[in-house]
Formats: structure tokens, sequence, C-alpha cells
């Protein structure tokens, strides 16, 4: 998330969608499948991830967008000290109106933090702005505002499925704001690499196998909406299933004798 461009197509995108789902998620899927996968994030970060964050424990939210789940972790969990870091300054107004709480205007390449800042680390959507050549420095720039201990949740999307989407449907393609996904292997080999342990991982496997129907039964609103209640039950049992998936997650822990060096 370094170059101007992709800055300035953001910029643009948080003036047109302001604080909507189709602003920091799919622009190309209608309002219903894109509220399927934040409730999807939402979900993985409340199951996964918040349970080990201890009463009081700080957090930061890299690539917040508007604050949509850091409005809901505050919402949730009151306790926790939340901070947001976007390289939009129009996210970032838009977050400190929202979510009220401390927001820093950064590069994900250039977070300007202190080794061992935070008990936890969320990346949604954000290490796929990040050049695929470096990804395993700046995964480990990333990891060292952790503290040894502590515990990071990333989310992103699978390279496997991101191709298969913009055949079917090309409009997603052609307005996307860019970034690359991650195959399953690429994303648990970082945490490996890096020295950490991998906690859990999944994805959403149902959902992203049903997508083309869920499009199809775009004008059939109430079936769609049965159809996705059913795929939002079976998709947590199935997982780890995560080979072909719209997006992936893991939660990580970061090893104790981890010291990473921004050198």
């Amino acid at each position: 998330m370094s170059n101007q461009p992709l800055k300035s197509a953001w910029e643009k995108r948080a003036e047109e969608k302001g604080n909507s789902l189709s602003s920091v998620l799919f622009q190309g899927l209608p309002d219903t499948l894109n509220k399927y996968i934040h409730e999807f994030h939402w979900k993985v970060i409340c199951n996964e991830f918040l349970p080990h964050m201890q009463q009081g424990s700080t957090i930061i939210d890299l690539g917040c967008g508007y604050g949509r789940l850091s409005y809901q972790i505050k919402d949730l969990r009151s306790d926790l000290a939340i901070t947001g870091t976007d390289f939009s300054l129009n996210y970032c107004q838009m977050y400190r109106r929202a979510v009220d709480t401390d927001i820093v205007c950064s590069d994900i390449n250039q977070l300007p933090f202190a080794p061992c800042s935070f008990d936890g680390l969320i990346a949604v959507t954000s290490m796929m702005y990040t050049d695929p050549k470096s990804r395993q420095d700046i995964f480990k720039k990333t990891m060292s505002i952790v503290k040894p201990g502590g515990y990071a949740i990333f989310i992103d999307p699978g390279e496997e499925f991101k191709k298969l989407l913009s055949i079917i449907k090309p409009a997603i393609a052609k307005r996307s704001t860019g970034g690359d996904g991650f195959t399953s292997g690429e994303y648990r080999n970082l945490v490996r690499e890096t020295g950490n342990k991998l906690i859990n991982h999944g994805g959403m496997p149902v959902f992203s196998i049903i997508l083309p129907i869920l499009l199809l039964l775009g004008n059939f609103p109430n079936l769609q909406k049965k159809l996705l209640n059913l795929i939002a039950r079976i998709d947590p049992f199935l997982s780890r299933l995560d080979i072909f998936t719209v997006h992936r997650w893991m939660v990580i822990q970061k090893n104790h004798d981890s010291v990473f060096s921004d050198k």
C-alpha cells in the first residue's frame, strides 16, 4: 500500500462510497453478499482472535478503513484499547468519527510504531496490497509491533479463487483497487518462515463454491437470503477446507523469542 496511484484510488473510493460495505469490500458484489463477507470477518475475529485478548489489551487495526470492525470490537469489548491505521486520510477521518479512538495515517510498509507496542494485531485485507516479492520482510516488520506472546489475525483473498472470480464476475476485477491474493501454502508459510506459531486457520469454502449460484439468485432476494443462512451454518464446520476460498484467515501467536529488526 505504498504507491501514490493506489492511495489516490482509495481516497476516491472513500469519497464516493463512504462508510458502506462496498467501500472496503467488493464493489462488484451486491450488498447482501458483501454483508455475508463482513459478517464472516466479524465472526472469525470474535471466535478466533478476541478470546486471546485479556482485559485491557491493546490492539492495532491495520488498514482499518472507516472502522467497520473496530467499531464492533469497541462495542463488544470496551475494555480493549484500539488504535486504527490506514493510509487513506479520508478513511482515517471517517474512522475517527465512527470509532472515536486513536487513529494514525500510515502505510503498512512503514508503520510508525515501536517494536512490541501491541498485545494484538488485526490485518483484514491489508497484506494483499504488499509487494509479493517483499511479503516475508513486511510480514516480519508488521509482527515486530506485536508483543512476544501476543496474537495476530490476518484475513486476505485466496489467490486460487481470486483468479476464477475475475472470470465469472469481470466487473469485480475491472473496478478493483488491485492487490494480490495468497495461496493456502504461501499464507501459512509466512508464519513458519518467520518463526511464529500458527494457532488456527480457515476460509469460507461453501460460500465460495456456491457464489456463482448466489449471483444468479440476485433477482430472487428471499431465496438468496435463505441460501445464505444455510451456508452460514455449514461454512464454520468446513472452514479448514480453505484451498478454494474467497477469503482465508489465520490466527498466529508471536514467538516469545522473536525479535524482528526493521533493517
